[in-house]
């Protein structure tokens, strides 16, 4: 039975020309495309890994440790998001703040630290947890903890800027109650943020980013679309 996938409690198995691969059923994300299939596997069964299968779904390699260009051995902790190029293999590494390079054999690249930018606040956690790259080698990130919009980093980690940011709508009664609000009322109220992105691919030919949310209200999805409204906040 060639790549059909068998799920119990514990394991998805591939079964593919008599050859059993077990991942666990925690698998946090997914990337395939013509030549290969990549899993991330959660932490959640301790296996900080990205399993690298062929196109048959046959097992090929796992990144899960390494040695980093310190000449330390080091290890992917709760990585959530992956991206392949021609020539890398792109990890969100997101409990230890990073996105690692590796080349699509598998090898250690290098490290893209937390980006540099006054444009963060003060204090703020890069907690990054899926990205796309396009054909320049720019990357874009979204990091669950920053609500600013997706992370745009050079291929050299510069950063860049943010992009994509969520329109903030705030009531007529809000903006009333605003203006008559003491200094010390305003302080104390809770923040109007944009909305967190927790999912993002992009289109190499056309170079168009993709992003999704779950915060979002379906119903005002569902009535946007319905309705062909070009500009509100949920429109197509």
């Amino acid at each position: 039975l060639v790549g059909q996938l068998v799920t119990d409690n514990t394991f998805t198995t591939t079964v593919v020309s008599g050859e059993v691969c077990k991942f666990c059923t925690f698998a946090k994300a997914f990337f395939c495309d013509k030549e290969k299939c990549l899993c991330i596997v959660n932490n959640r069964c301790t296996c900080n890994r990205i399993v690298v299968c062929n196109r048959y779904l046959q097992y090929t390699f796992e990144i899960s440790t390494f040695t980093n260009n310190q000449g330390v051995p080091d290890a992917l902790t709760n990585p959530q998001g992956v991206f392949v190029t021609d020539d890398y293999i792109y990890v969100a590494d997101t409990d230890n703040n990073r996105i690692v390079l590796f080349t699509v054999e598998g090898e250690f690249v290098k490290i893209i630290e937390k980006p540099e930018s006054n444009l963060f606040e003060e204090g703020s956690i890069y907690k990054p947890v899926a990205l796309a790259v396009d054909a320049a080698g720019r990357m874009y990130i979204v990091s669950s903890t920053t609500y600013m919009g997706v992370i745009s980093i050079a291929p050299d980690g510069e950063f860049q800027g943010f992009i994509g940011a969520q329109q903030v709508n705030i009531s007529a009664i809000d903006i009333l109650w605003r203006k008559i609000q003491t200094k010390e009322q305003r302080e104390a109220q809770e923040t109007k943020v944009s909305t967190e992105f927790n999912n993002i691919t992009i289109n190499k030919n056309k170079g168009l980013v993709y992003v999704t949310t779950s915060t979002i209200d379906e119903g005002a999805v569902a009535g946007a679309i319905t309705g062909k409204d070009k500009k509100g906040t949920n429109s197509p």
